[in-house]
């Protein structure tokens, strides 16, 4: 090739020309991507128009992966792009400063690549490139290698039992997918599940800061991944809350296949069979975001009647049945994992606790809420206490800032008594 654009060019002629269905790499979504777009660019070539690649930050943020690149991962709609790094760091048990390819190579396919110092390469382009092509190659191969063993496998094995497509089984954290799990298998089972909140809302904030400790302050949105900061100034790096805990009534293994003694309340079950219609209106109605109303009149807008008489009469005949017989031995629909590390995730990511709270317009939203009761004040009572990790300065950091300020000059513009700009003055800050 006669120079960089031309190899440019022949790279993405050639990706064009396979139509690859992955591509895989090593840390290529903080080294080899980035640069081959900074190049391209520099050329004047954009490479998501040329490949369908571009960086994406969807990724970033809560539920990504652990060493997750804050700066998003480069992803394409029609290609799955997999950085053998991220399952490195995720799911290969190995320690923080073996994460090198090389350390990995010899670790998990006891092979030794060839080993080039980065101050020779240079040189070596020039004088030997025969040899800086068979270091090229090593690490191709050790590449291609893990991934064949361990990465290909292992995520795609995920894919078929896992609602995410294979960049989202790599890069998500281990408590997301063990989340996403979940909720398939208790949609399976007909259990019960939080929707999982997409963010964006906003809508209880105000309700949130009048409860926050006073030190703290909130930005625009609480679920935003933006910068907020303390009200005495200091950068959140991180927060969360402390409470909100679970408690098993009954602790035990509980198998799908195994009957388990069942001691039901038979005042319960016919309460909730005469109660059974409305609480199915109300749902649907909460669903849809339609206000509630005594009168099943705006049902037959979403849904046809009889297809609600019939499910209303199934949910009332089985719960009949259960206050008949309230002593029974049948097979469990339960899922009750005792994580200490699965719960707070779920927590977190369904916005159970804080951001539960409601301002005080929460008339339209408070019918969805499981302990809704008419012109009743609000029982979701969970204690928490508001924890944050913060940014602060040291006291090199600090004297810094005061030589800074000591040195610098501000520009600052002037104007006449009309408000127009006449010139522009230096103002030294000392």
């Amino acid at each position: 090739m006669p120079d960089e654009v031309s190899v440019l060019g022949a790279f993405f002629e050639h990706i064009r020309r396979v139509r690859p269905n992955v591509i895989v790499t090593y840390n290529g979504d903080n080294f080899d991507w980035p640069f081959v777009e900074a190049r391209a660019l520099h050329y004047g070539i954009r490479m998501t128009e040329e490949i369908g690649f571009s960086r994406n930050t969807s990724h970033s943020g809560m539920g990504a992966a652990a060493g997750a690149s804050s700066d998003g991962d480069y992803l394409s709609r029609c290609c799955v792009h997999m950085d053998c790094l991220k399952w490195v760091k995720r799911d290969s048990y190995l320690p923080v400063g073996a994460h090198g390819l090389k350390a990995v190579a010899k670790a998990k396919l006891h092979f030794d690549p060839v080993e080039v110092d980065p101050e020779v390469m240079l040189q070596m382009a020039r004088e030997s490139p025969r040899s800086l092509a068979n270091y090229s190659v090593s690490d191709a191969v050790a590449t291609y290698y893990l991934y064949m063993k361990y990465v290909h496998p292992f995520v795609f094995a995920l894919c078929t039992i896992l609602p995410l497509g294979p960049d989202d089984v790599l890069r998500k954290g281990s408590g997301t997918l063990c989340e996403a799990l979940l909720m398939v298998q208790a949609y399976a089972a007909n259990v019960i599940f939080p929707h999982k909140q997409t963010g964006g809302s906003g809508s209880g904030i105000d309700a949130i800061e009048n409860i926050l400790p006073e030190k703290m302050t909130y930005g625009s949105d609480f679920s935003s991944g933006t910068s907020r900061f303390t009200r005495d100034g200091h950068l959140i790096d991180s927060e969360t809350y402390v409470g909100g805990h679970v408690e098993a009534l009954e602790a035990g293994v509980f198998r799908a296949d195994i009957p388990v003694a069942f001691r039901l309340s038979a005042a319960g079950c016919r309460r909730l069979r005469e109660d059974a219609r409305r609480c199915l209106t109300r749902a649907i109605l909460t669903e849809v975001g339609m206000p509630v109303e005594d009168s099943e009149a705006p049902l037959s807008q979403f849904i046809k009647i009889e297809s609600f008489d019939k499910v209303c009469s199934s949910m009332e005949a089985t719960l009949s049945d259960l206050a008949a017989s309230p002593n029974r031995i049948e097979c469990p629909v339960i899922y009750h994992l005792d994580v200490g590390a699965m719960y707070p995730n779920i927590i977190l990511t369904n916005r159970l606790q804080p951001s539960a709270v409601l301002p005080a317009d929460a008339n339209t939203r408070c019918p969805g809420c499981h302990f809704y009761k008419m012109d009743a004040l609000c029982q979701r009572f969970m204690p928490w206490t508001w924890r944050a990790e913060i940014w602060t300065a040291s006291r090199a950091e600090c004297y810094r800032v005061q030589a800074q300020l000591a040195q610098e000059k501000f520009p600052s513009k002037v104007t006449n008594e009309a408000g127009r700009q006449v010139g522009r003055k230096k103002l030294l800050f000392v």
